[in-house]
């Protein structure tokens, strides 16, 4: 039912009354409360509230009903502005967010209304409509107004409700430049009262100016000492000389010191001398002749708002930094800050002969890795601070390869003033900044960093007392226990394989008795030593006391044979590395060592796994010592296989046994796209020796990097080939793994370009394929590789993309041109909704990257449709075809081609 006359008459007293409220009232609350009230009891609503927006939601600040039990339907109401949430699509949400009235004439119809139809049926509420309030031009409330009955609202009404809406944010308006005006009176009254203490002082430079052509009138003497020119020769020059903004906006700062009687302004002005001073400035009137001017009283500011600045930036940009961020933080502060070439904050190795960069600012990058002798530089025998505003690079050798001048830097201090390091900062032109300014600056950076120094050395040696062995520096007992729990755990649930070794030293005890303990000493440091060497980042060797050693080798492989033939050759090179002599103390010692082995996946404990590689250790020592004894017998004819199995791979590449097959790879359309290029090793008594089995042979015997040559220079040889013969017409490449030892050869990129020269192949048509592993082991060698070889026309892929050490950050700063997704989360589609999941991330993420995808593994209908549904253009697996010998991927292409 619509309003009727009496409502609209009764509707338009309302928004009389409001208009006549706004020249009375004086604040928000006031006026929304009674805004509320007579829209209720005047215009005969069920209904009406007023809620802020505030925090990405919007709760009812003020309300009025005509009943009060019609209040209930505000109880616990919170309305989010979040369009992706039902209550987010509501009239209220929705007039908030886009700035417009939004009515709903029937709320048990509209969908809309879904969160809150059984509320409004429950309180009579049939109608409702929603109006934006704002604020200098912001939606900062909404009114909503309820009428009890369905079609309730008609244009004319919806009209005078958003006339009423338009007034009531007058009145906010109107609130604000209140507000604004009361701050700006109290201000006024406040810089007043400075102003004139300040003027009482005789202290200060003084200038009279002309506002109508920027002349200087006068000038007191602390003006001429400051501005750094003769008595008299500011007179009747033009401000311009030392405020050349200033000169121009005067006619401005004129009529605001008419309106107001004073006015302040910061600026930089130039000093005879060059140099430029942040100031205060205070203007006032005064006149001469009835000629009016303009005095203005300058106050140099320049070390308090550089200070300010600093301390400013100390406290917010470095609060929550601690360790390396810190430092870098601070250096790159104090460069850009400052303006200077170099930034260094360093710490004295033991000696306090050279120091070491913390962090090192080089005109505008981080340097790496920067040491530097004390001798022949600024800090040598400086016990203070150190200002040298020119000359260093004639007087100081470390600095003139630098191209130093200018120098300035304060010591790090310790306990009892021991100097931990310095804090530099260095310029290849004279410092600008004055020792007054410049030193206590550093001071206070000095003051944190030498804080957070020994906070590192202090959290160092607590973590050394506890968990590490005093004589050996390796992880003690307890530290590998709660590492190795970990690691335990983690193998359980990747499934994988990984080996226990327990090392006793042969003959041990006969050199302590010999030598004496410093001996023995001696010689279980070097071995500690050697130990480390042989060992991957993620294994784990500790000392368990005496000349016990035990080693933790996590993932091995994903099945036992494997496992074992890695924990054997690891073993191998420890007895090894064990039989070169030491020396210690003038004399020659030569030991070896009794290696049990288990092996684990997950299901045994720490405890288990020790009592079983202890016993395995004491078969070794039986078996004449300087032996490996797994702790399983059969484990040994397994590693024996593994022998049998790298001698035959070394034969096959010597003989030109193996072979490499191209796997199709098809786009959206069904068109061949391009092909990767696998290693298929022919075996007589077997069909083929499955590439599993083989490969971690090859990376573990060093035969990866013969192989992985091999395979580039024959597939770059079949490219170059095909390519002469225009079978790669619409190919877009042939893809070859390469493995993360071959891509991490000194070499590798002379070697890729020299074997393309070679061959005479297209680069644009070759794609290498790195693992998740290469990417993150050393990013800097990574990306300078790729790039160099990007540049050559080279392109780069992510194998089985997923699986390993998947980080947003590598994705975007490596030159990358594709991912592929692993066949792991490929075969399970139609199953695994997490699988699915992850598929649907990777190609939202790649397709955000502006990277290409190619599928793994694709073998049905039904895992092609999902892939294509979600976005993916590329396809490799059995349901577009299996791989081919080169001669019959030859023939392939040139079907296809007649096609």
């Amino acid at each position: 039912m619509n309003l009727d006359a009496k409502g609209l008459r009764a509707l338009y007293d309302t928004l009389a009354a409001v208009n006549r409220a706004l020249v009375r009232v004086t604040d928000e609350r006031t006026l929304l409360t009674g805004l509320c009230r007579a829209v209720v009891e005047r215009a005969g609503f069920r209904l009406a509230w007023v809620g802020r927006v505030e925090g990405g939601r919007i709760t009812p600040d003020f309300r009025a009903a005509a009943e009060e039990a019609v209040l209930g339907y505000l109880d616990d109401l919170t309305i989010p502005l979040d369009p992706d949430l039902p209550a987010g699509r509501g009239p209220v949400a929705t007039a908030a967010r886009e700035g417009r009235a939004v009515v709903v004439n029937d709320c048990q119809a509209s969908p809309i209304m879904a969160p809150w139809k059984r509320q409004a049926a429950r309180y009579g509420l049939g109608a409702v409509a929603s109006f934006p309030l704002y604020r200098e031009g912001q939606v900062v409330a909404v009114l909503a107004v309820y009428a009890g009955k369905a079609g309730y609202f008609t244009e004319d009404l919806i009209e005078m409700l958003e006339d009423l809406a338009c007034g009531i944010s007058y009145a906010l308006n109107h609130f604000a430049a209140e507000r604004r005006r009361a701050a700006a009176e109290k201000k006024l009254e406040e810089s007043e009262a400075r102003y004139r203490q300040l003027f009482k002082g005789c202290g200060l430079a003084k200038l009279l100016v002309d506002p109508e052509t920027a002349t200087i009138v006068a000038a007191n003497p602390k003006a001429y000492a400051f501005y750094h020119y003769p008595e008299k020769a500011l007179v009747g020059r033009s401000l311009a000389i030392i405020d050349p903004e200033g000169a121009g906006r005067l006619p401005e700062i004129h009529r605001r010191v008419q309106d107001q009687g004073w006015t302040v302004r910061y600026a930089r002005h130039r000093l005879g001398n060059g140099q430029i001073r942040e100031v205060e400035i205070h203007h006032g009137l005064s006149g001469v002749a009835d000629k009016p001017l303009l005095y203005k009283v300058v106050l140099d500011v320049s070390f308090q708002r550089c200070m300010a600045r600093f301390i400013h930036l100390l406290a917010v940009e470095t609060a929550d930094k601690i360790g390396s961020d810190f430092f870098t933080t601070t250096v790159h502060l104090l460069g850009e800050e400052l303006q200077v070439a170099y930034a260094l904050v360093s710490r004295l190795d033991e000696g306090g002969k050279t120091a070491t960069a913390l962090a090192f600012y080089d005109r505008g990058r981080m340097e790496e890795n920067f040491h530097y002798p004390l001798a022949g530089s600024p800090c040598e025998g400086a016990s203070g601070p150190i200002y040298l505003r020119s000359g260093v690079k004639e007087r100081y050798p470390t600095a003139a390869k630098w191209g130093v001048e200018g120098y300035a830097g304060v010591p790090l201090r310790g306990a009892g003033g021991r100097i931990l390091g310095y804090l530099v900062v260095a310029d290849t032109a004279p410092l600008q900044l004055e020792r007054e300014e410049v030193l206590p600056l550093l001071e206070l950076y000095a003051l944190r960093a030498a804080a957070e120094l020994r906070r590192i050395e202090s959290a160092r040696e607590i973590e050394r007392l506890a968990f590490y062995d005093p004589l050996t520096g390796l992880p003690n007992r307890r530290f590998f226990c709660e590492q190795a729990a970990r690691m335990l755990a983690a193998a359980a649930r990747q499934q994988g394989w990984g080996a226990l070794l327990f090392l006793d030293l042969d003959n041990f005890k006969v050199l302590n008795d010999a030598r004496g303990h410093e001996a023995g000493d001696r010689l279980l440091i070097q071995v500690a030593g050697r130990l480390r060497s042989q060992l991957r980042q993620e294994d784990l060797v500790a000392r368990l006391g005496g000349d016990e050693f035990v080693i933790l080798l996590p993932a091995l492989g994903g099945d036992e044979t494997t496992a074992a033939q890695h924990a054997e050759a690891v073993a191998e090179k420890i007895l090894d590395s064990l039989a070169v002599e030491f020396q210690a103390g003038g004399y020659t010692y030569r030991t070896s060592a009794s290696i049990g082995v288990t092996l684990f996946a997950g299901e045994k404990s720490l405890e288990e796994l020790l009592k079983q590689a202890d016993a395995a250790m004491y078969r070794a020592k039986a078996a004449g010592r300087n032996a490996i004894r797994f702790y399983h017998p059969e484990m040994q004819r397994s590693v024996d296989a593994r022998l049998e199995l790298e001698k035959a791979l070394r034969r096959a590449l010597e003989q030109g046994d193996l072979e490499l097959h191209y796997q199709p790879q098809h786009c959206a359309a069904g068109r061949l796209a391009g092909a990767e290029a696998l290693l298929r090793w022919p075996h007589s008594q077997r069909d083929f020796v499955p590439p599993n089995a083989f490969i971690p042979v090859a990376e573990e015997s060093g035969l990866i990097l013969p192989l992985g040559r091999w395979v580039l220079e024959t597939a770059c040889r079949q490219i170059s080939r095909w390519h002469r013969e225009g079978l790669l017409a619409g190919i877009d490449h042939i893809a070859v793994n390469i493995s993360p030892r071959q891509f991490h050869q000194p070499g590798f990129v002379a070697e890729v370009e020299a074997v393309l020269a070679a061959s005479g192949a297209p680069p644009q048509k070759l794609m290498l394929e790195l693992t998740e592993g290469i990417l993150i082991e050393d990013v800097t060698d990574t990306i300078a590789k790729m790039e160099a070889l990007r540049k050559a026309g080279v392109r780069f892929s992510i194998d089985d993309f997923g699986t390993g050490y998947s980080s947003l950050l590598y994705l975007k700063r490596l030159p990358l041109d594709e991912l592929k997704i692993d066949r792991s989360f490929v075969s399970d589609l139609e199953t695994d909704s997490n699988d699915r999941a992850i598929v649907e991330t990777i190609l939202a993420m790649a397709r955000h990257l502006k990277l290409a995808v190619v599928a793994e593994g694709v073998e049905t209908e039904f895992q092609r449709d999902f892939l294509q549904r979600h976005g993916c253009r590329f396809y490799q697996g059995w349901f577009y075809g299996k791989p081919l010998p080169a001669a019959e991927f030859r023939a392939h292409l040139r079907r296809r081609l007649s096609a």
